[in-house]
């Protein structure tokens, strides 16, 4: 799910918010805080309910784990639903998945202004996996960066780890986006597409019961109707 926020959506997606979730959004002081727990939390609700149709959004509530990844708290969802949130200005992405099928998202905005502190972060062979990639340099370590972050979503660590264990070791083309491996987690695979400026990237283990679909995935704008 990606759901693309305007001025006017915030009061519409406090809706959703479970009551002890309303209660520390507005508590919170610093407007930019405020504003990314909510677009995640909003676009986590509405992921959670294209496998789950039949909750009211906002008795879901969604904490945070030992490692800052999104817990479902205190409602029986079926085979154990969980959500990867991810957001980036206005934007955000949200997956879910069963507990079973590990899975992670994450969306970035590509500016030429960060492509000096990705480079500082990618190893001398994922540089030459990017320089044979038909894109900017710019797409190219934004594509790389969801990539990891995805993966370490996926697997519940975040950036705690090394970046060398995430090291990426192929890119392939597929279709209208770019299928991503790596080096020391083979059974894990990324899908990344392009989202207008953005990259976003779906990380899910590499097995057959537990591969990744679009179905139910919804992209929209977020009104304040």
């Amino acid at each position: 799910m990606i759901a693309d926020f305007t001025e006017r959506s915030f009061k519409a997606a406090e809706s959703t918010l479970h009551p002890q979730e309303l209660n520390y959004y507005r508590q919170l002081i610093f407007p930019k805080k405020a504003q990314s727990y909510l677009i995640g939390r909003f676009a986590a609700k509405y992921a959670i309910s294209s496998l789950e149709t039949e909750i009211d959004l906002k008795y879901i509530r969604i904490d945070n784990g030992f490692f800052g990844q999104p817990v479902i708290i205190g409602h029986p969802l079926e085979r154990g639903v969980q959500v990867s949130i991810s957001h980036s200005g206005l934007l955000g992405a949200a997956i879910s998945f069963y507990e079973d099928c590990p899975t992670g998202v994450d969306i970035e905005v590509i500016d030429a202004d960060n492509s000096r502190f990705l480079h500082m972060t990618t190893s001398v062979s994922e540089q030459e996996l990017l320089a044979l990639l038909p894109i900017a340099k710019e797409v190219s370590l934004t594509l790389l960066w969801t990539a990891k972050e995805a993966l370490s979503k996926a697997i519940r660590t975040g950036f705690t780890l090394d970046f060398e264990i995430l090291e990426v070791n192929q890119i392939t083309l597929v279709g209208g986006g770019y299928e991503i491996s790596f080096s020391h987690f083979p059974h894990f695979r990324v899908i990344s597409h392009h989202y207008n400026n953005f990259i976003f990237s779906i990380a899910f283990p590499f097995k057959r019961d537990c591969e990744y679909s679009l179905t139910g995935w919804k992209d929209e704008k977020v009104n304040g109707n």
